[in-house]
């Protein structure tokens, strides 16, 4: 997903050696020497429905810098 501002959204599921993980990574341009600043969020996949309030609560509270 493209998000406004320069920045990008991506899920994705693996298998790792605990079972299945679930991740959403976001990249997002920062001005200057600050650069890209990176969210990634991971958790086993069957917690994904039920993490995904505190997700958005983390999400909704980053701020680029400057």
């Amino acid at each position: 997903m493209i998000r406004p501002g320069g920045a990008a959204e991506w899920e994705y599921t693996w298998d790792g050696p605990d079972g299945r993980l679930h991740a959403r990574r976001l990249v997002a341009n920062g001005a200057g020497a600050a650069g890209r600043h990176r969210l990634v969020w991971v958790t086993a996949d069957g917690r994904w429905p039920a993490e995904q309030e505190t997700y958005r609560v983390v999400l909704a509270s980053f701020r680029r810098p400057g």
